[in-house]
């Protein structure tokens, strides 16, 4: 069903009855994503790469 285990759906079901599409929302545990960091870390190699090119 839904490409989704029957417990995984039972687990939807109740949430949505519980706590409206609230409860649908991705309840995943860990670090949150470190994406703007790893954006501003390229970007410091690509000015280093260039500058360094150009000495």
């Amino acid at each position: 069903m839904l490409g989704v285990s029957e417990r995984t759906f039972r687990r939807w079901r109740d949430r949505l009855r519980d706590e409206g599409p609230e409860g649908l929302r991705d309840r995943r545990i860990g670090k949150p994503s470190n994406a703007g960091q790893l954006d501003a870390s390229a970007t410091i190699r690509r000015t280093r790469a260039t500058v360094a090119h150009n000495l």
